[in-house]
């Protein structure tokens, strides 16, 4: 059997027949001062209300917290249990709302609240790694808003949205 693209076995390439969980998830966690950068970006009077809808080990969550008045509000959406309780626990300041689960299903079967911020850093999963039940849920949702999803679909949606002229 060859090495992939002409790598060479023993050649300090350590191959793997696997992907790591985290490739699997897409999780990969953002520094805290990129979290800072954007939240600071992102959140002006503090009184929005943000959405971050793969909230990981809570980064941004603590970064969005930092910067929200009393009338501001995040709801953080994370599909791995023991880390939405890290937001939870991380949450000193009674402004946070954790949705465990994945964020398609959740928001599929929500009341669909408005946000003034979406903030995060989303996952990078492969399409084969996409498990099919979430897959369709937000492939529906994507149809909904009028978008052509496929198994190309990287990301999706603008940083800011219409109303501030930039998108």
């Amino acid at each position: 059997m060859s090495a992939p693209y002409g790598c060479r076995r023993g050649a300090g390439v350590p191959l793997r027949d696997e992907p790591s969980l985290a490739k699997v998830r897409g999780g990969y966690y953002t520094p805290p001062l990129v979290a800072s950068w954007l939240a600071d970006w992102a959140i002006g009077s503090g009184a929005e209300q943000v959405l971050e809808p793969s909230a990981g080990d809570g980064v941004f969550a603590r970064a969005v917290t930092a910067r929200l008045t009393h009338q501001g509000q995040l709801t953080a959406v994370e599909l791995l249990s023991e880390e939405a309780s890290k937001i939870e626990d991380a949450d000193a300041t009674g402004r946070t709302t954790v949705v465990r689960g994945d964020v398609f299903s959740w928001w599929d079967q929500s009341h669909r609240p408005q946000f003034d911020v979406v903030i995060g850093n989303p996952p990078f999963i492969r399409y084969q790694h996409f498990p099919e039940a979430h897959r369709q849920v937000a492939f529906t949702l994507m149809r909904d808003y009028g978008l052509a999803p496929s198994r190309l679909t990287k990301c999706v949606g603008p940083v800011r949205g219409p109303s501030d002229g930039s998108a």
